[in-house]
């Protein structure tokens, strides 16, 4: 049966045995854009079954989501990024590309082994991945996207900023009076293949969106500033350095052309904290004096991000209550627990 106006293909792994599929003529889908595959085995035994059988026109896909594939060695156990990589060669005009992996806390102390492979993403524009540590950092490591323009990742076991207080005594909560958390031994090789990854753009300037969520206290200013033609842009605090970043104006403004601002509210932070956010958000969207010669202004969206405990907090907070009188700026407050769980869907 063919399906000649098919786009969008979703296919459950669980659901698909070992004949199905076969003789398929590749004319069954003559316009298939985009593949969404959920909880495949993707070993080298199966991915030879899938791609044999399922006889689509592959090669035609530029937009690939894998939702919980599993691609370790059934004998060994281990981790193979040599699969992903067969997996990927079957691909090869991706353009976005969507790695959704598990939560799974027992695959933190596993190691991938990555040899001597290469993930070519040459014709890449978007790539997500959500996931541990321990298989965000090889994919970001051996994958090579030049042309890349948006990069979103959801780090699942990122360092979480726990109750503590600033050097200038802004934040006060009475449970701490320090910094309470310990970096992860892992933070080191994450930060490096962040900013090696960045480094392999053929231009940085080409990179309008990035979206960083879980990441907390991880020095994410540092890639912000190589990026300078920014569009979107969304971490999950707005400390006070990212502050002060997109606070400095005029000729020399930074992220000239940011639309949109996304970031999660923070219940602890004092109304000091507030007013610098409030501060940053003016320099972006009232005219200046030096207007005429610095780029126009254009941010148009903010989106406020909350958890449900912090409604009441959010309702009567200065930073919230101030922003709704700015009409050039949408604010949307998102209860995550009116969605889907999906952190990509979150932060487009």
């Amino acid at each position: 049966m063919p399906f000649p106006a098919l786009r969008v293909l979703q296919l459950n792994g669980e659901a698909i045995s070992g004949g199905i599929g076969e003789d398929i003529p590749p004319r069954i889908a003559p316009v298939l854009r985009k593949l969404h595959l959920t909880r495949f085995k993707l070993d080298e035994e199966y991915q030879a079954m899938v791609f044999s059988n399922l006889n689509f026109p592959w090669g035609q896909i530029t937009h690939l989501t894998a939702d919980c594939c599993n691609f370790e060695e059934a004998e060994t156990g281990e981790k193979q990024l040599l699969h992903i990589q067969m997996f990927l060669n079957n691909f090869p005009n991706l353009q976005i590309l969507t790695w959704l992996f598990d939560e799974d806390k027992e695959d933190e102390e596993e190691d991938w082994d990555v040899g001597d492979v290469e993930l070519d993403g040459k014709e890449l524009k978007t790539l997500n991945i959500r996931g541990m540590n321990s298989v965000t950092v090889p994919l970001l490591g051996r994958t090579r996207a030049p042309n890349l323009q948006k990069l979103q990742l959801n780090l699942l076991d990122g360092p979480y900023a726990q109750d503590w207080q600033s050097d200038d005594s802004e934040y006060t909560t009475s449970e701490a009076s320090q910094r309470s958390w310990s970096p992860h031994i892992w933070e080191p090789g994450f930060l490096e293949t962040i900013s090696n990854f960045i480094d392999r753009l053929h231009d940085k300037g080409s990179m309008t969106s990035l979206v960083l969520h879980g990441i907390y206290d991880l020095p994410v200013l540092d890639w912000i500033q190589q990026l300078p033609n920014l569009r979107v842009l969304s971490v999950h605090l707005m400390d006070r350095a990212l502050v002060k970043y997109l606070t400095w104006s005029g000729p020399n403004r930074t992220l000239p052309f940011l639309e949109s601002l996304t970031w999660s509210f923070d219940s602890v932070a004092t109304k000091t904290e507030d007013q610098r956010i409030v501060k940053m958000v003016k320099s972006r969207t009232n005219p200046t004096a030096s207007s005429v010669t610095a780029p126009q202004t254009r941010l148009i969206r903010i989106r406020l991000l909350h958890e449900p405990q912090d409604a009441e907090i959010i309702k009567k907070s200065f930073l919230v209550k101030y922003l709704e009188a700015v009409t050039r700026i949408s604010l949307e407050i998102v209860d995550l627990e009116d969605l889907e769980w999906h952190p990509l869907r979150l932060y487009e």
